[in-house]
C-alpha cells in the first residue's frame, strides 16, 4: 500500500512540474519512465537531478533507437537514478535526423562521454 501512494505522488509530482513538456509517464514500483519534448531534455533532467523529492544523483547511460519508419526517427533515453531514494528514472524523447538535442554534461559531467558515444 505504501508503494503505490509513493507512485501516485511521484506521478502527480512529475505531471505538476513537467506538464506542457510531458507526452506520458509510467511509473511502476521504482522505475519511472518519463516520455517528454526534445526542447524539454535538459529542463527536465535538470528538474530531476536539483528536486529534493526525486534526487536523481546519476546519469549511467545514455542509448539511442533508431526508428526510420517514423518521423522523428531516433529515440534518446536517459537512464537516471535515485541512490537515496532507490529510484531509476528513465527519460525519454524522440528527434528526427535534421535536429540535435542539447547536451546535458553541465547537469551531469557523466553525460561528456555518453553523448559522444551516442
Amino acid at each position: 500500500m505504501l508503494q503505490s501512494s509513493i507512485v501516485k505522488y511521484i506521478n502527480s509530482l512529475i505531471i505538476n512540474n513537467c506538464t506542457k513538456n510531458l507526452i506520458s509517464i509510467n511509473v511502476r514500483m521504482n522505475k519511472v519512465l518519463i516520455y517528454i519534448k526534445h526542447t524539454a531534455i535538459r529542463n527536465v533532467l535538470y528538474f530531476l537531478s536539483r528536486s529534493i523529492i526525486f534526487k536523481a544523483s546519476s546519469l549511467l547511460d545514455v542509448w539511442v533507437v533508431d526508428y526510420p519508419e517514423r518521423e522523428n526517427r531516433f529515440e534518446v533515453s536517459y537512464l537516471l537514478v535515485s541512490i537515496k531514494y532507490d529510484f531509476r528514472y528513465i527519460i525519454k524523447t524522440s528527434v528526427s535526423e535534421y535536429k540535435s538535442l542539447y547536451s546535458v554534461s553541465n547537469i551531469f559531467p557523466s553525460a561528456n562521454w555518453l553523448e559522444r558515444e551516442v
